[in-house]
């Protein structure tokens, strides 16, 4: 893609300089141009893979890695943000698959899942175009590799979801379906079913997530890591109306945080802050997930701070 183009001439200018250096026997400097050539060849390596890998994913994973990119879009590429959030909008298949997804991440009904994913197919069926829905996944597939954004890495669960949700999404049930469409609703109900219940952590997922979140402590205030070190510490019982009430203070000074910036903000920043708040909005207290929960939105909220 052209767009990539300036990791080729940066890589150009690097080797003038790095054949320069080893004239001179400048050989530090050699193997300081010779490193920055590699990552500005490597860079262009990975940025040209995207537009095959994303057109191979489906919507769901478009959509996680898009949702994944929103604070960093917002605070430093809004030109793509404006691109993806148009696109989105304007789009029937995208808007369409995007209510469904995120209908199903927000199940939280005590009634059959099974019924729940049918109830919410029939909710955007007329505005799923069966023919071209590939198409417009590419739009937008093709769209996030030309502002760099690639390599979404979600997990087996998670990607057999998404699959399953593009299946139910773009074929119509039928006697010669019956078995793949049936298993692909199981699959579907079973996964929004398992990300409502808690799940038994094991020691060493723990281990990991605090690990991960420990490396941000640096970074915050003496209060905050007092706060944080509540969660981290998990060889004591821990309340959970406290943990709630947690959540519930970081999701609200980030959503207050939107809503200051929203105040005097030009059209193309709300429609960025928009895009935020209703990611922010989404999220709802779990106590087994309350680490990753939480260490999102103090991402969020230092990049919003920046602005």
């Amino acid at each position: 893609m052209k767009e990539y183009n300036k990791y080729v001439k940066s890589w150009q200018q690097l080797c003038i300089q790095l054949n320069e250096a080893m004239q001179k026997d400048d050989f530090d400097t050699a193997d300081r141009l010779l490193e920055e050539s590699a990552q500005a060849y490597n860079r262009y390596k990975e940025c040209c893979s995207y537009q095959e890998d994303n057109r191979n994913m489906t919507f769901g994973e478009l959509n996680y890695m898009l949702e994944s990119e929103l604070p960093r879009m917002f605070k430093s590429d809004k030109t793509a943000l404006k691109e993806c959030t148009k696109l989105m909008k304007e789009d029937n298949n995208l808007r369409s698959a995007f209510r469904f997804i995120d209908s199903m991440r927000n199940y939280g009904c005590d009634g059959d899942a099974k019924n729940y994913v049918a109830e919410s197919l029939e909710l955007v069926a007329d505005g799923i175009d069966r023919k071209t829905f590939r198409e417009s996944v590419e739009k937008l597939a093709d769209l996030l590799s030309r502002h760099e954004i690639g390599g979404c890495k979600v997990d087996e669960e998670a990607r057999k979801f998404y699959s399953a949700c593009e299946k139910v999404l773009t074929e119509k049930k039928s006697l010669s379906n019956l078995t793949d469409y049936t298993n692909s609703v199981n699959t579907i109900a079973s996964y929004i079913e398992a990300n409502k219940k808690p799940m038994t952590e094991s020691r060493k997922s723990v281990d990991k997530l605090t690990e991960e979140l420990e490396k941000r402590i640096a970074n915050l205030t003496e209060e905050e890591q007092s706060l944080v070190q509540d969660i981290i510490d998990f060889k004591r019982p821990m309340v959970e109306e406290r943990h709630e009430k947690l959540f519930n203070r970081f999701k609200n000074e980030c959503l207050n945080t939107v809503d200051t910036l929203m105040e005097g903000a030009s059209e193309e920043d709300r429609e960025g802050l928009n895009a935020i708040k209703a990611q922010l909005e989404g999220k709802t207290y779990c106590k087994e997930t309350i680490v990753q929960d939480i260490a999102n939105m103090l991402e969020i909220r230092d990049v919003l701070s920046e602005k």
